[in-house]
């Protein structure tokens, strides 16, 4: 494009082609037809033609005009690629009489690897992806495996019946869990022996011989890694070279992920250019050396899984090549920015994706920041805001040795900064170290890549010429594993940080952008720190009156906000599998990195298992039990770590009344249990549980926590008053005979159960619809939030969901009778 006074400047049209496009892929939610953005996109068209060709001022309008026609190019792009669908509801296709009658024939398109449960009662099981004959989706298949037990014997390409559990999807079910799942993740079937695996023998359905040449060489890769490399290296060495990361050590992807350097294992630019390199090696002849050395590289992205870094490093690579083959010198920045367009133009409800936008956003930063090193005679970012010495001093000498590292240094400063703001929106963290982490990092991972590939090449063709490589790779695969152990208990390392607006994330970068200007880069740099560092530092915690039911599986987590008191958590439990950091996580979406207070109703996992994370990521200051919480171990096992971690505890009793601070309308009463409550020795810490009314602004939401048949029976016979605008069902809608008495005494406009539906949760469901009771489950739509407004409160989920359906499988219309109870 000319750069004369009406047109943009040559660097900037990639990159201003790409925003533009952006913006009509997110204006295309306005829900306007693609005919209407086709038309759009003509008319521009046209105008900008027309404007080109009048001249004089005129001919200013040209770039305006191009730009709203390439948004309406992309509003109609967007328009015209329905959403894939993804299904809200958590829910496994099971019969309440009949069991597991889920049946699907598949095709195994991955190689099958065998993991190892590392919790109590986990057990091994086979994993790998699978493609349903029928609908041609992906899946993920998990069989288990007893202890002995071998697995079944699977390979790529076969087809297999599956009997078991299919589990839809999980979508963001809480604040914290924007970009947990995307659009396009896979279901889950859970076969619970190699009993439910049939083989079939004649396929059903025959795919691209491309795709089976991939397949059995990534199977082929696959195989040999696991002949030549331990168990410990194993999963590192299949993340780093085929983007395989599901026998990757959990404390190693943790110790990653604290220190701000799980990019290492997204295989990117590093990767694309060790290949180019050993490419660029290899003799060819003239005439047909460009198009091997693309297929080569192509052979490679589709090889390593396709994802989008190295979809992204390998086009701007094979673009830089064909341009610089016709003559024309490519600009990196617009070359980055063209690629960006043609990743949205073919996905463009890709634009949300989290590993697109940090893939795209930390090359930019990069190229704006630290783009001069890789010109012949260019200093590095760094060396912009060093005084210059004088020539031939010692300085200048220093200088010229430790150009290297400063550059290495500038493209991980660049990268960390403009990659932070989307960090900080999607996953709640901040990385202050992570430059100097990842320098300190990069030499022993590059040493594990170059070792590998050439192992893995040579252990293809003879096992034993990749053995003496192989232990080397071995060696600095345990050599990074404690060097990440040792920094990610570095304070500092990670910090915790509420999710910034929108607002916020585009100011920063509006910072950035202004920063790689010469005339405006240290001004604007500073308050770009200094913005960041309010961010951090600073808790914004919104007035406002909102009571939130975290989705968290089989365990409760309540949420309470008010003006002048912050946040009160009502239980702090997590799934039985599950850390605790999802809690965190949540917690961090709502915008607080401070718990006030914690109400524990009883000391199980499934309401206290997300406290040790609770008092590891953030501040806690006061935790709230009953006083026969201690009756049970556990209970007075938690509250002894408690007091040693200097956590206030304090005890209640039925009666007992707490008013919060001067401002606040937030009160709560303790309806259960008595310090001498008189229940039969046999009783579980269920019946135990802390029962409290909640009372914030007008309205009334009553806390049971786990109270089973006996629990309900001693608290119906205490005639406390119970009648409350929301009960929050006990024992996560668990069968029990006494919901009838208890309803009708708390006489609720709205019932809310916190669980996954087990234990007869789904026949309860339906039982109250029947009944004209509206219930919210959280495995339907996700978290259940009740907000404060002008009109007074109202309810919904995070995710929509139909109140309306019903589970077919629930016939009784009276309620189920009781189960056993954990």
């Amino acid at each position: 494009m000319r750069t004369g006074h009406s047109t943009l400047p040559r660097t900037l049209s990639g990159p201003w082609a790409a925003a533009a496009f952006a913006a009509g892929i997110l204006a295309s939610r306005l829900a306007v037809p693609p005919t209407t953005w086709l038309i759009l996109t003509l008319h521009a068209l046209v105008a900008t033609c027309l404007a080109a060709r009048a001249g004089g001022r005129a001919r200013r309008a040209s770039p305006v005009l191009w730009t709203l026609a390439v948004v309406a190019l992309g509003g109609w792009r967007a328009s015209s690629v329905p959403v894939a669908e993804s299904d809200h509801r958590w829910h496994p296709s099971h019969d309440a009489k009949n069991g597991l009658v889920t049946r699907v024939r598949v095709r195994v398109i991955n190689p099958p690897v065998v993991v190892h449960g590392r919790g109590r009662g986990e057990r091994r099981s086979l994993l790998c992806t699978v493609c349903a004959l029928d609908s041609g989706k992906p899946l993920h298949a998990q069989v288990g495996l007893a202890e002995g037990e071998r697995p079944p014997d699977l390979g790529v390409h076969d087809v297999v019946e599956l009997t078991g559990l299919l589990w839809a999807p999980r979508s963001r079910g809480n604040p914290g869990d924007h970009a947990r799942r995307s659009h396009r993740a896979p279901g889950t079937i859970v076969v619970p022996s190699p009993n439910g695996v049939r083989r079939v023998d004649d396929p059903i359905v025959s795919s691209s011989q491309a795709a089976d040449r991939v397949r059995t060489l990534r199977a082929h890769l696959h195989r040999t890694i696991e002949r030549l490399h331990g168990s410990r290296s194993h999963g590192i060495v299949l993340s780093i070279l085929l983007g395989d990361r599901r026998l990757l050590d959990r404390d190693v992807r943790d110790d990653l992920v604290a220190t701000g350097t799980f990019h290492f294992l997204a295989i990117s630019g590093l990767h694309v250019g060790v290949v180019m390199l050993l490419v660029l090696r290899v003799p060819l002849p003239r005439g047909g050396r460009t198009l091997v050395r693309l297929g080569l590289l192509a052979a490679f992205a589709l090889l390593t899984g396709g994802h989008v870094p190295v979809l992204r490093a390998s086009l701007m690579v094979a673009v830089h090549v064909l341009l610089t083959r016709t003559g024309r010198r490519p600009r990196p920045l617009n070359v980055l920015g063209w690629t960006a367009a043609v990743f949205l133009a073919v996905d463009p409800h890709s634009v949300a994706d989290p590993g697109l936008q940090l893939s795209f956003v930390a090359v930019a930063g990069i190229l704006l920041y630290a783009g001069d090193i890789f010109t012949p005679t260019g200093r590095s970012g760094i060396e912009r805001f060093l005084p210059r010495p004088r020539q031939g001093s010692k300085g200048e000498r220093l200088r010229r040795v430790l150009r290297p590292l400063l550059g290495a240094l500038a493209v991980s400063i660049a990268s960390s900064a403009a990659t932070a703001p989307l960090i900080a929106y999607h996953f709640q963290r901040f990385h202050p170290l992570a430059p100097l982490w990842s320098l300190t990092v990069y030499p022993l991972v590059l040493v594990v890549l170059l070792g590998a590939i050439a192992g893995v090449a040579l252990g293809s063709v003879l096992p034993s010429l990749g053995v003496p490589l192989a232990l080397v790779v071995d060696s600095a695969v345990a050599a990074l594993s404690k060097l990440l152990q040792a920094l990610a208990e570095v304070p500092g390392s990670c910090l915790r940080v509420p999710r910034p607006s929108v607002a916020a994330v585009a100011g920063s970068y509006a910072l950035l952008l202004l920063g790689s200007c010469s005339r405006s880069r240290r001004a604007a740099l500073a308050a770009a720190a200094v913005a960041l560092g309010t961010l951090v530092l600073v808790s914004f915690d919104p007035p406002r009156h909102r009571i939130v039911h975290l989705d968290v599986g089989g365990a409760s987590t309540t949420c309470v906000e008010a003006p002048g008191v912050g946040l009160v958590l009502i239980d702090a439990g997590v799934r039985s599998s599950s850390p605790g950091r999802g809690l965190v996580d949540s917690i961090l979406g709502l915008g607080h990195r401070r718990v006030d207070e914690v109400f524990l109703s009883h000391p199980h996992r499934d309401h206290v298992g997300g406290l040790p994370d609770l008092l590891d990521e953030l501040d806690l200051r006061t935790v709230r039990v009953s006083t026969r919480f201690d009756d049970a171990l556990d209970g007075r096992q938690l509250l002894a770590s408690l007091t040693r971690r200097g956590v206030r505890v304090q005890s209640l009793r039925r009666g007992d009344a707490l008013r919060f601070p001067a401002g606040s309308d937030l009160r709560i009463e303790v309806l259960f249990p008595d310090e001498d409550e008189a229940l039969p020795l046999t009783t579980r810490p269920n019946d135990m549980s802390l029962g409290l009314r909640l009372h914030l602004a007008d309205g009334r939401f009553l806390f049971l926590g786990d109270l089973e048949e006996q629990g309900v029976a001693r608290l119906l016979e205490s005639r406390e008053d119970l009648v409350a605008d929301v009960l929050v069902l006990p024992h996560h809608g668990r069968r029990n005979e006494r919901y009838t008495e208890l309803i009708d005494r708390v006489s609720p406009r709205e019932i809310v159960i916190s669980g996954d539906g087990r234990g007869g949760g789904r026949e309860i469901v339906t039982w109250l619809r029947r009944r004209g009771c509206v219930v919210y489950p959280t495995w339907e739509g996700g978290a259940v939030i009740h907000e404060l407004d002008s009109s007074g409160w109202r309810t919904r989920w995070w995710v929509d969901a139909d109140l309306s359906r019903t589970e077919p499988q629930a016939r009784a219309d009276t309620v189920p009778g009781p189960r056993p109870s954990r």
